[in-house]
């Protein structure tokens, strides 16, 4: 360390006035690389206004630890190196940010090696700083690519216009996806384009299990940038429920039922981009979507179907190999494109031509020979990252040397062709191999952790020291430049650097190499380290504890962190993420001795796993019955007989949907006796329901009114204000629009109609949508009982489009039926046939026979309107049959009505085939 005689003048010869460099000061402040490192920024800031004031000499690695960093007089620098580790990362990032920022700086601000006093200059030095990098002096990261990136431009003019634009970019890992959108957002930042910028990056290890990985990437990368207190309270106005989940991690589930759904969710997210881009466009950037979670799919297609008059630029990346046929991203591409708000880039392979310039950039006034180019396309194919890893290779083996001012090759093609490897992977594997033990013993943990990993937790999970980690990482990104630092945080008290590899392929080669042995206890260490450091695992990192304690063969803690995760999903109504949370919890159980123990823990899951189901599946789907038979197993078997009679409603609600009534109605019996004993009204309320919806189909209307009265003589609307069980849909809900049914087929038509509307009030409190749903198609249903067809439109169309919003596929087919009558009523009978027949396919796919006699009935009712007597016909002895077979007579009056009008209709017509020979039963 130097003197305070030897400290060097920060201003030699030129004497830059202090105002030029507190000016140059705030302009590096500002920048993303130090708005994310709150430790360097005060570092920084300590160092130059103390060297301005005079004050060079008082720079000691004493002073600066108790002083800037703020460790008190008890710090020693002899047992803590955080002032020389964060130097080093100083250093470091100063050199970057100069190689980014090239052409708006005119003062050059360094800390040279070997003390703590900053040096200024004027930019004349800026070559000298970024030669360390070996880059050449370009605001650019690539070559070539320059069609592509005036398409990224003119695609974002656009969105000035008010088109909601979604721009995606499609190519093989490697092909420089990211590096060509991070070359377009840089020009935008560089040239002070007034824009919000959100940066967010799906997940490998969470497509399936976490719900809105990149969005709260995103919206935590807006609330950290240089505007994030703006973003911050506008968030706060405009989406208070996404603020509280970003800015909490709570043990439980963020809110319940009556404060959260996923509508109110969707339309905060589309209520704040509104606000946003009011201010100024926005630029959402998504890479790697083909791995994005089906919940992030779902709010980028609501997102671009409601926002029409905005300024906001969506940009993906993804690997078409990836993209599979179910892909949930995929109907949300195509319906962009169909409204012409969607286009994509295919990136290409460099051309010769474009290595050529890479060459001349990266390595200036070399003396290649000219068929070094072509070696270098033949053998990466112009893949971007292979070029460089080939690059690299060659530069570690000295093959490439830079000798008085030049770079030069010491190698013939010939030998080089023969020491490289065939693919990517294979090349990184062999940079891995010349890194010291220590170096990849921590980068095999960071890749366990992920694409994105923690020193801190690194350290932990390894033993070491964090100081020596830091130091090794840094000189892993400054001179390998195989992870890049992110941002500084602090876990449970412990300073960290947040990492991340350079490319997925990086961790995805690490992590595959990995024994099985040392990829367990390395994924134990983590999970561990992760919790500790933590404190109390919330939704972010439930899924990936679970994952990592799944790696590491502890099934206990798996399976209790699964759990946790699947609540999250479910309380965000992220209902796929739930279902392959749970079903990744069950599997971790069966590795678990038996025991009573265990028996409950898989009930619990399969408690939430059967709501889930009937969410995404339809409620009559055989996964859904087998789950709750299940569930009716372990209940008996733990004598959890409250349970039961929820379990048994799920079982109930199975057998009703599969058109099953006479074993449905046993078992509401069965219910009712169950509940009778236990003496517990909601349970008492679950049996009447079950056992009036049945007698309901079956065409018993007066029993089933005087079952579902009984609900709410127990249970006064009045006084109703959510259900906190896992039902699919809520009790009382479904039981007014079951009583509004019975009482229309009863004749009561206004009071039907006084329950429906009743029945979509509460449904409207509870902020259930899956309720809201099926109130509102029941207000439909009772509006065509009322051949009120016109009216019945609106609610049946809302159900439908609500259906479609949370993936209610059930709901969304009883409304088509119903909405095709309407549209058959009112003179549009073909279009309301075609809505009729694929609704009864697509039922029948989903095993689901309930009402069927009713959709046949409707079917051929329409069909009488086209002269389609003979088909109509046929259905209507199939609808008496299929009543006979189920004992569901509940339309039998209906189904002859219809019978008797196509009949006469062939009578007049003279038809021979005009006499019918089946007896309707009532």
């Amino acid at each position: 360390m130097q003197s305070a005689a030897s400290a060097p003048d920060p201003n030699p010869a030129q004497r830059i006035p202090p105002a030029e460099v507190m000016g140059q000061l705030e302009r590096i402040l500002g920048h993303p690389l130090f708005q994310r490192s709150e430790r360097l920024s005060t570092f920084l800031r300590y160092a130059v206004e103390r060297t301005l004031a005079g004050e060079a000499a008082t720079l000691k690695e004493f002073v600066i630890g108790a002083e800037a960093f703020q460790l008190g007089p008890s710090f020693d620098p002899q047992t803590d190196n955080i002032v020389r580790v964060n130097a080093n990362r100083l250093r470091s990032k100063l050199i970057e940010y100069y190689h980014r920022e090239p052409q708006s700086n005119p003062v050059v601000i360094e800390l040279p090696r070997g003390g703590y006093v900053p040096v200024f200059s004027y930019a004349q030095a800026l070559q000298s700083s970024q030669s360390a990098f070996g880059h050449p002096p370009t605001g650019r990261r690539s070559v070539g690519r320059h069609k592509e990136l005036r398409l990224i431009q003119e695609a974002f003019a656009a969105t000035s216009g008010g088109a909601v634009r979604m721009l995606t970019i499609s190519g093989d890992a490697g092909m420089g996806k990211t590096t060509l959108v991070n070359d377009f957002l840089s020009g935008t930042e560089s040239a002070q384009v007034p824009v919000w910028i959100l940066r967010g990056c799906c997940s490998e290890r969470l497509s399936k299990t976490d719900a809105f990985v990149p969005i709260f990437e995103c919206m935590e990368d807006l609330a950290r940038g240089k505007s994030g207190p703006e973003a911050v309270q506008l968030m706060q106005q405009q989406a208070p429920l996404w603020y509280s989940l970003l800015a909490s991690q709570p043990e439980e589930p963020p809110a319940p039922a009556r404060e959260t759904s996923p509508e109110r969710m969707r339309r905060e997210f589309v209520r704040f981009f509104e606000s946003l881009s009011q201010l100024r466009p926005v630029i959402l950037f998504l890479d790697d979507l083909h791995w994005a979670d089906a919940s992030t799919c779902d709010l980028l297609g609501y997102l671009g179907s409601r926002l029409k008059d905005v300024r906001i630029f969506v940009i993906a990346t993804y690997r078409p190999s990836e993209l599979f046929s179910a892909h949930p991203f995929l109907p949300v591409r195509l319906a962009l494109e169909g409204r012409g708000a969607s286009q994509e880039i295919q990136l290409e392979y460099l051309t010769a031509t474009d290595i050529a310039a890479y060459l001349e950039l990266r390595f200036p006034g070399h003396s290649f020979p000219p068929e070094f180019t072509d070696v270098v396309r033949e053998r990466t194919e112009g893949n971007p990252l292979f070029m460089r890893e080939m690059l690299s290779f060659l530069m570690d083996r000295n093959i490439l040397a830079e000798r008085q001012g030049g770079w030069s090759l010491d190698r013939n093609t010939a030998e080089i062709r023969q020491l490289i490897p065939s693919n990517t992977l294979n090349m990184i594997r062999m940079q891995v191999d010349r890194f010291q033990s220590v170096e990849r013993t921590i980068l095999q943990c960071g890749a366990v952790q992920g694409v994105e990993f923690d020193s801190a937790v690194i350290a932990r999970a390894l033993s070491l020291d964090a100081g020596e980690i830091e130091e090794r990482l840094q000189a892993l990104e400054r001179v390998h430049r195989f992870v890049r630092s992110i941002e500084e945080r602090e876990l449970a008290g412990t300073f960290s650097v947040r990492y991340r590899f350079v490319h997925v392929l990086y961790q995805n080669a690490l992590y595959a190499d990995l024994p099985p042995t040392r990829r367990a206890a390395h994924s134990l260490a983590v999970a561990q380290a992760l919790i500790a450091l933590s404190g109390e695992i919330g939704r972010a990192a439930a899924a990936e504890v679970a994952l990592l304690f799944e790696a590491g063969r502890d099934w206990e803690r798996a399976s209790q962190y699964f759990f946790r995760a699947a609540r999250y999903a479910a309380g965000v109504f992220a209902y796929p993420e739930a279902v392959t949370l749970c079903q990744n919890g069950l599997r971790s159980l069966l590795s678990l001795p038996e025991s009573r123990e265990r028996d409950g823990r898989e009930l619990e899951f399969l408690l939430m796993l059967g709501m889930a189901q009937m969410a995404t599946c339809g409620f009559a789907a055989p996964e859904v019955e087998a789950t709750h038979r299940r569930s009716w197993a372990l209940c008996l078997r733990l004598g959890e007989k409250r349970r039961l009679v929820r379990v048994l409603w799920g079982v109930h609600t199975c057998l009703v949907n599969a058109g099953q009534l006479v074993p449905a109605l046993a078992l509401a019996e069965e219910m009712r006796q169950l509940a009778g004993t236990l003496g517990d009204r909601a349970s008492i309320t679950e049996s009447l329901h079950a056992l009036g919806t049945t007698l309901a189909f079956m065409g018993r209307p007066q029993e089933a009114r005087d079952a579902l009265e009984q609900i709410f003589v127990i249970s006064p609307v009045r006084d109703y204000t959510t259900s906190r069980a896992l039902f699919a849909l809520d009790p009382c809900v479904t039981s007014l629009s079951m009583l509004a049914r019975v009482l229309a087929r009863l004749g009561s038509l206004e009071e039907a109609l006084e329950k429906a509307m009743a029945s979509v009030e509460i449904a409207g409190r509870l902020a259930h949508p899956q309720s809201l749903a099926y109130a509102v198609f029941w207000v439909g249903w009772v509006r065509h009982a009322r051949q009120e067809y016109q009216l019945a439109l609106e609610p049946l169309e809302e159900a439908m489009t609500l259906s479609r919003t949370h993936g209610l596929p059930q709901i969304l087919e009883w409304g088509r039926v119903v909405h095709g009558s309407c549209l058959a009523h009112l003179g549009r009978a073909t279009e309301g046939i075609v809505e009729i027949r694929t609704s009864l396919d697509n039922q029948l796919a989903m095993r689901c026979l309930l009402e069927r006699s009713y959709c046949l009935t409707l079917l051929a009712e329409a069909l009488l309107r086209v002269n389609g007597y003979q088909e109509g016909l046929a259905l209507c002895e199939e609808s008496l049959k299929l009543a006979r077979d189920t004992q569901g007579h509940s339309y039998d009056i209906e189904t002859g009505r219809v019978r008797e009008a196509i009949t006469q209709a062939l009578q007049n017509q003279g038809h021979p085939d005009s006499s019918s020979g089946t007896n309707v039963t009532v």
